[in-house]
């Protein structure tokens, strides 16, 4: 899984989302819509709730962070949901790299290894989200 020394890299960059977590779920989505404006039209008009649930969404798999596959099931279970709401898997990569670039511009002295611990965090959590997504009945257009 993640090293002890990725574990807490990220632990501590966490820190810097939790002293105001709902802007950091605010400038996320504007990143996300600025770079994949066709995923828009997935989301609510207000985005206020949705921001909030992503910061503690973070926050509890960052907590978790030391038994990650005792997430599996909340996890797998979120990929189906957002698979219900319409998210395909490409969505999953774009996704990352707005997380990524709002997590640069949130964290200080954001380098290589922030960024290396942080992906590779979004990695686990998007394959177990992928798999929950797969579990879902294909939509009928």
């Amino acid at each position: 899984m993640l090293t002890q020394r990725t574990r807490d890299r990220i632990r501590t960059g966490f820190g810097m989302i939790e002293a105001d977590p709902q802007a950091f779920g605010v400038m996320f989505y504007d990143t996300l819509f600025r770079i994949a404006p066709a995923v828009r039209p997935l989301f609510p008009e207000g985005m206020e709730l949705q921001a909030k649930k992503l910061a503690e969404t973070i926050g509890t798999v960052v907590q978790s962070i030391d038994r990650l596959e005792d997430m599996a099931p909340v996890l797998r279970d979120l990929g189906r949901r957002h698979a219900n709401y319409g998210a395909e898997d490409s969505h999953y990569d774009v996704v990352g790299l707005a997380l990524l670039q709002s997590l640069a511009e949130t964290i200080e002295d954001w380098d290589d290894r922030d960024e290396a611990a942080w992906a590779a965090l979004y990695g686990i959590v998007a394959d177990l989200m992928l798999m929950g997504a797969r579990e879902v009945e294909p939509r009928r257009a």
